[in-house]
C-alpha cells in the first residue's frame, strides 16, 4: 500500500506541473506498467492461440484416425499364384476376418498361418487403400512320393515334404523305389542317408516336371545309379542309363511318346541312355537281338544295329525291287520250262498218231 500512495502522490504532481496546451506526461513509472500490461495481454492471447490450434490439430488427427479406422477395412484380399486350393480357402487360412480393421491385421502371422501348409509360400503382402490386401503365394506341388507303411509320403522336387496320405487313398505322384529314407517330417526335408541318389532323384524331378509326359509316369526307380529308369502308365519303360545329361535325355522324352501313341503302341522300351540317340522297341521286337540298345547288354552302345525300329523297317523296304527282280526271274524262267514241256508233251502225240497211222496201213 505504500508503494501505491508513493506512485499516487507522484501522478498527482506530474498532473499540477501540467502547462497549459502542452501534453500529459504520465512518468516512467506509469509507462512501465503500461507496458507490462501490454504485453502480458499479449503473452496471453498467443499461449490462447498456441492452445487452441493444439486442439485443433489433435481433434483433426481424432477425427482422420477414427475415419480410417472405419474406412480402412479388409473387404478384398487378391492371391496371385493360387491354383492349389479356392480363394474362399485361402482367406480362411490367413485368419484375416471379413471388414477387419487394417490396423489389426499383422502380417508376420499372416504369413504364418499361410505358411503352416507347407505346399504355400508367403512372397509378398502389399495393403491398397481403402480395403484390398494383396498377397503373392509360391506354390509347392507332391511331385513325388515314397512308400512308408501303410502311407505315401508326397515330397516337392526339393525333397520337402508337403504331406502324408494313406494307401488307400492311391498314389498321385510317381512312387520312387531304390532309395531308403530314415525320417520325414511334414515341412522339412526327407532324411536319407544315401545322398547320391537323392540328389539324383531332385535333379530329375527338375526336369521332368516340366514334360507333358509327367502326368503318365507311375514309378521311378533309383535302386541303381547308372541304370536309371522310369515306367508310364502306358506299360512303357524308359531307360535313362546314368545320371548325367539328364536334360538332353528328357528332351527327347515328349515327342517320342507323342508318335508312339499316335502309331498306335502301348508298352515297349525307349531307351533314352543316349542322348543323342534314342531308341523305342515295341513290345516283343528284338527279342533275338539285344544289341538294339538293350540295357541288359550295355544299353549306352548304340551303333549301326541301334536304328529306331522305324528305320529298321524301311530299311527292309529299301531291298524289296531286288527280291522283286529276283522273284520275276525266277517266274519266267519257269513259265518257260512249262512252255517246253508242253512243246515236248505236243511232240510226244504226234509221234502216237504216226505210230496208230502206220499200223492202220
Amino acid at each position: 500500500m505504500g508503494e501505491r500512495k508513493r506512485r499516487s502522490k507522484e501522478i498527482n504532481s506530474e498532473i499540477d506541473n501540467i502547462d497549459m496546451g502542452g501534453e500529459l506526461k504520465l512518468g516512467p513509472f506509469v509507462e512501465d506498467d503500461y507496458e507490462k500490461d501490454r504485453m502480458k495481454r499479449h503473452a496471453q492471447k498467443r499461449r490462447m492461440k498456441i492452445i487452441t490450434t493444439v486442439l485443433e490439430i489433435a481433434g483433426g488427427i481424432i477425427a482422420l484416425a477414427l475415419i480410417l479406422f472405419l474406412v480402412m477395412r479388409i473387404r478384398v484380399m487378391n492371391f496371385n499364384g493360387l491354383t492349389l486350393v479356392t480363394p474362399e480357402k485361402m482367406k480362411e487360412m490367413t485368419g484375416v476376418a471379413q471388414n477387419e480393421s487394417f490396423f489389426k491385421v499383422r502380417r508376420d502371422r499372416v504369413k504364418a498361418n499361410i505358411e503352416s501348409d507347407p505346399h504355400f509360400l508367403v512372397d509378398e503382402i502389399k495393403y491398397r487403400f481403402p480395403s484390398t490386401l494383396d498377397i503373392t503365394l509360391r506354390e509347392r506341388y507332391n511331385e513325388a512320393c515314397v512308400s512308408a507303411g501303410d502311407v505315401y509320403v508326397y515330397f516337392d522336387r526339393e525333397g520337402t515334404v508337403l504331406e502324408v496320405l494313406d494307401k488307400a487313398e492311391g498314389a498321385k505322384a510317381p512312387v520312387v523305389d531304390g532309395i531308403e529314407f530314415t525320417e520325414y517330417e511334414v515341412g522339412q526335408s526327407l532324411v536319407t542317408d544315401e545322398k547320391t541318389k537323392f540328389n539324383s532323384l531332385k535333379e530329375l524331378l527338375k526336369e521332368i516336371v516340366a514334360t507333358k509326359t509327367f502326368g503318365q509316369i507311375v514309378r521311378i526307380d533309383m535302386s541303381d545309379i547308372n541304370r536309371l529308369t522310369m515306367y508310364l502308365e502306358s506299360g512303357t519303360t524308359v531307360f535313362l542309363g546314368q545320371n548325367h545329361e539328364l536334360h538332353e535325355k528328357i528332351a527327347w522324352l515328349d515327342s517320342i511318346v507323342e508318335t508312339i501313341t499316335k502309331e498306335g503302341y502301348r508298352k515297349g522300351e525307349i531307351n533314352l541312355s543316349s542322348s543323342v540317340m534314342p531308341v523305342y522297341t515295341p513290345e516283343g521286337a528284338g527279342d533275338d537281338d539285344n544289341d538294339n540298345g538293350d540295357p541288359e547288354t550295355g544299353g549306352d552302345d548304340t551303333g549301326d544295329d541301334g536304328q529306331d525300329s522305324t528305320d529298321q523297317t524301311d530299311g527292309t523296304d529299301s531291298d524289296a525291287p531286288k527280291d522283286d527282280k529276283d522273284t520275276d526271274t525266277d517266274a519266267g524262267d519257269k513259265e518257260k520250262d512249262t512252255a517246253d514241256a508242253g512243246d515236248n508233251e505236243k511232240d510226244t502225240a504226234d509221234a502216237g498218231d504216226n505210230e496208230k497211222d502206220t499200223e492202220g496201213n
